[in-house]
């Protein structure tokens, strides 16, 4: 093909800006039933110009339904929606491609049509009933295609193109038609991790220039990163809508989604970071639904990290003994919100920490003494494990190949192997549950 000589702008970013901010899309107590079923069941919200709005959750949420709803595909069965200052009821198909756009989650764009082809398709709504398309419309289809890195792909059939290929391509399609609003539904499935930032800093990128996006993403770091607000839908209804930091909380993820996750702050970005630690447990509890219980756990340099996930994953309380600035296993206790006692790196604990650590091993109901090296600096973690009334020591490596005492202490864990029970890091939650279990007995 003839490329373009020139290359416009894509979208009309000098219209948007000048028409101004404010709310674009309304949605008011929208409601859609399918096959019988209530999908969606009162939902409301707005989005306005030059706001990225990111809806989450579980399968079956009715997140998909919401957008072909917004597209005209569907229709509700009550309830109300304005795009940009019109009942979009009184829009026909033609008007309203004219200023929204919507990628689905999949399109059959037809396989013996060439990229360029499938991107141009984007210009249709634009042109007149037997109008064909200028040279301006084929040169803002391609300017797409480069805006989404596949303009090398022009030439070539959309059947040949792998999914994430053919998915920039139809992003492509979707910009060229230069929407008010866009609408994208899981657009970032199909592509590799540098195509994903690249399409969500391209969205980024227009709604910074005015447009108003709505866009269903199952990456919630991803979406807390791009999204200015976040709309967390559960059984067809909203669950939150707001800052990606008041909507991604532990009890909102654990209530949607069922899991049990922790959420840092992105050191780089600022914005909110999940990490998902496993299955909800029952309300926070044991292996048999009551209270989990607290285990403390001796550790440092990092033998405790795995371990310490695990068991908040489980549902029980954990303390953790003496960590150092730097160790890693502090860097995890951090990230789970699990306390522990602070010490100076490189320096032995002062009485005070020793102090504070002996009380939480005083208040466990087990400690877990990890496979840690220990020297002249963390001898004294290993002492407060005297005070333990349960006892489990992990032992993947010989206590002899991490002692840095010169032998001291030696007799300390010799004292702790007569009376506790000694377990392989792989066997020690199945350890831990049975001592619970058997407690409760």
């Amino acid at each position: 093909m003839t490329l373009p000589a020139t290359s416009p702008a894509l979208s009309g970013a000098g219209d948007r800006q000048a028409a101004g901010a404010g709310v674009y899309l309304g949605v008011d107590q929208l409601r859609v039933t399918l096959g019988g079923n209530a999908v969606l069941r009162g939902v409301s919200l707005e989005v306005s110009r030059g706001e990225f709005v990111a809806v989450i959750g579980p399968n079956g949420s009715g997140k998909t339904t919401l957008l072909r709803a917004l597209a005209g595909l569907i229709k509700a069965n009550g309830g109300r929606i304005v795009i940009g200052g019109v009942d979009a009821a009184g829009l026909s198909a033609r008007v309203r491609a004219r200023s929204v756009a919507y990628l689905p989650q999949s399109s059959s764009s037809g396989y013996s049509f060439t990229a360029f082809e499938v991107a141009l398709m984007g210009r249709y709504p634009s042109l007149g009933r037997f109008q064909l398309e200028t040279q301006a419309d084929r040169e803002i289809a391609y300017r797409a295609l480069e805006r989404t890195e596949a303009a090398q792909f022009a030439d070539r059939r959309i059947g040949e193109l792998s999914g994430g290929e053919r998915q920039r391509v139809l992003m492509a399609r979707t910009l060229a038609q230069q929407p008010e609003l866009l609408l994208l539904d899981e657009p970032t499935s199909n592509l590799d991790l540098k195509h994903q930032l690249s399409l969500m800093a391209l969205v980024r990128g227009e709604v910074a220039n005015g447009l108003a996006a709505v866009a269903v993403l199952h990456d919630l770091s991803l979406a807390a990163r791009f999204a200015d607000r976040l709309v967390l839908l559960k059984d067809g209804v909203v669950m939150a809508d707001g800052s990606p930091g008041s909507v991604l909380t532990p009890a909102n993820l654990r209530e949607a989604f069922e899991v049990d996750a922790t959420v840092s702050s992105d050191p780089l970005t600022g914005r909110p970071r999940v990490n998902l630690t496993g299955p909800a447990g029952a309300g926070g509890t044991g292996p048999d639904g009551s209270s989990g219980g607290t285990v403390h756990l001796i550790c440092g340099a990092g033998s405790g990290r795995f371990l310490m996930q695990t068991l908040v994953s489980a549902g029980y309380e954990v303390t953790v003994g003496q960590l150092g600035e730097g160790d890693t296993d502090r860097e995890a206790a951090d990230y789970l919100g699990v306390r522990y006692v602070e010490t100076s790196p490189f320096s032995p604990a002062g009485e005070v920490e020793r102090e504070a650590h002996e009380a939480l091993v005083a208040a466990a109901d087990l400690v877990i003494v990890c496979d840690m090296p220990v020297g002249p600096n963390n001898l004294s973690n290993l002492e407060a494990a005297a005070g333990a009334g349960r006892l489990i020591l992990v032992e993947d490596r010989l206590f002899g190949g991490r002692d840095y005492t010169g032998g001291r202490a030696g007799g300390i864990y010799q004292g702790l192997c007569d009376r506790g029970l000694r377990l392989s890091a792989r066997d020690v939650l199945a350890g831990v549950d049975h001592i619970f279990m058997e407690g409760k007995s």
